[in-house]
């Protein structure tokens, strides 16, 4: 009798997961290639520029008083989205205002 109360208490707390719930669970969300080229509503960046800034953001909390290298701000934007350096030194120009850096 004991172990029926144990089994039918196991079975009040573990429900069997669906096949489907478990897909869904496990596949990553992805943002289709032609959505990274839209501005926001908010303020007009696209979702490369902001990956961008907030990379940017990260790298100078890590280095207080020390400008953030080119070189490092890119590696760092290649772990989060596959980008050009071609195509990163064009935004991050039109980020800062400026001709197009040096890597």
């Amino acid at each position: 009798m004991k172990s029926d109360s144990k089994t039918s208490q196991l079975s009040l707390f573990s429900e069997p997961a669906r096949e489907q719930d478990v897909r869904k669970r496990s596949l990553p969300q992805v943002v289709p290639a032609e959505y990274n080229n839209i501005p926001d509503v908010r303020d007009g960046l696209t979702r490369e520029q902001r990956v961008i800034l907030y990379t940017l953001y990260e790298a100078e909390k890590e280095r207080p008083g020390k400008a953030v290298p080119t070189l490092m701000l890119y590696g760092r934007v290649v772990e989060r989205m596959p980008m050009s350096k071609e195509h990163f030194k064009a935004l991050l120009a039109n980020l800062v205002g400026r001709g197009t850096p040096l890597l």
